[in-house]
C-alpha cells in the first residue's frame, strides 16, 4: 500500500469519527447570539405570547451553534430607574438529529419554549414604556456576548413603539410644539433589530366601576409613519432595522406549560428548517 493510499484511508476515517461525534462543520466561526426585549407597559397587548413566539421563530429561522444563547428582558418602571430587568438567559442547543430521534428534539424544544414563558410570567407590569433604554441595554448586552460587525446577532422587540419614558422620543411622536432633538443613535453595528408587535397596541383599559383609562390615543396612517420615521431615526444603522406590524404568537405554549406536550411552532415566512430544541441556563 502506497503513502498516498495509506493517508487518503487516515483522513477518510477520521472524517467518519468525526461525523459520528456530531462535529460542527461551522466550528471556529462566531458564534451568534439572540436577545428579547418585551415591552412591559399595559399599552403593548403582545405579553408573553408574542416573546414565546419570538422566541420559536429563532428556533426556526436561525442556525443557533453551539454556545449560542437567547437573552431576554422587559422594560422597566420606576422601581428599576427605567433600565431594563434581564429576566431569563437560556441556552439555543443545537439539533443533533444524526444521532437523536425526532421526538427527543421536539421534546427539548417544546421544554425551552415553555421556559421562556414561565419565565416571562414572572416579569411584572410598567406603568411607563422605556422601550429605547430597553433596546439599547439589549444591543449592548448582545456586543458584551461578541456580537458585532464581525458576528452579526439579532435582537427582537416586542412593542407597540409608543414610548413614553423618554420625553424626546415622545414629544417627537406626538409632534409636540417643545419638541427637541432626539437622543443619540443606537449603535447597532452587526446587531439586526427587529420591532414587532407596533399595531397591537391597547386603546381604553376597563378599570373597576366602569372607570375607562386610556393608554394609547387613537391611530392613523399619519401616526404609524410617524413611528416609523422616528425609530429608525434612533439606530446609527437603520437599514438593519426591521418595523413589523404583528409578533408571531406562541401557538400551544400555554398549554404546553400544563402538560409538557410538544410546541408546534407556526414557520415564518421565508424560513430556514428548524434547527434547535431548547435547555434552560
Amino acid at each position: 500500500m502506497s503513502n498516498r493510499t495509506s493517508a487518503t484511508m487516515v483522513l477518510v476515517a477520521s472524517l467518519v469519527f468525526a461525523g459520528c461525534r456530531g462535529a460542527d462543520p461551522r466550528r471556529g466561526a462566531a458564534v451568534p447570539h439572540y436577545g428579547i426585549v418585551a415591552d412591559a407597559s399595559g399599552s403593548a397587548s403582545g405579553g408573553c405570547p408574542d416573546v414565546a413566539g419570538l422566541a420559536g421563530r429563532i428556533l426556526t429561522q436561525h442556525r443557533p451553534r453551539r454556545g449560542s444563547t437567547l437573552s431576554v428582558l422587559a422594560t422597566g418602571d420606576e422601581s428599576t430607574a427605567m433600565e431594563p430587568r434581564l429576566i431569563g438567559t437560556f441556552d439555543l442547543p443545537v439539533d443533533n438529529r444524526v444521532i437523536e430521534a425526532r421526538q427527543g428534539v421536539e421534546k427539548r424544544r417544546s421544554r425551552f419554549l415553555s421556559n421562556v414563558w414561565k419565565r416571562c410570567d414572572l416579569a411584572q407590569g410598567a406603568e411607563l414604556s422605556s422601550i429605547f433604554l430597553g433596546i439599547r441595554r439589549g444591543v449592548e448586552h448582545l456586543q458584551s456576548l461578541g456580537c458585532g460587525e464581525d458576528n452579526a446577532c439579532y435582537l427582537y422587540v416586542s412593542t407597540d413603539g409608543e414610548e413614553n419614558a423618554n420625553t424626546q422620543i415622545k414629544s417627537a411622536l406626538d409632534r409636540s410644539a417643545d419638541e427637541r432633538p432626539l437622543p443619540a443613535p443606537i449603535r447597532n453595528n452587526g446587531i439586526h433589530v427587529v420591532i414587532c408587535g407596533v399595531a397591537e397596541t391597547v386603546g381604553l383599559q376597563q378599570r373597576n366601576a366602569g372607570y375607562t383609562r386610556q393608554l394609547t390615543r387613537r391611530r392613523d396612517p399619519q401616526r404609524a409613519d410617524r413611528l416609523r420615521e422616528v425609530w429608525l431615526a434612533l439606530f446609527a444603522k437603520p437599514d438593519l432595522v426591521r418595523l413589523e406590524p404583528y409578533c408571531q404568537k406562541g401557538v400551544g405554549a400555554d398549554e404546553a406549560i400544563k402538560t409538557g406536550t410538544v410546541v408546534s411552532m407556526p414557520a415564518a415566512p421565508g424560513n430556514i428548517t428548524s434547527r434547535a430544541a431548547g435547555a434552560q441556563r
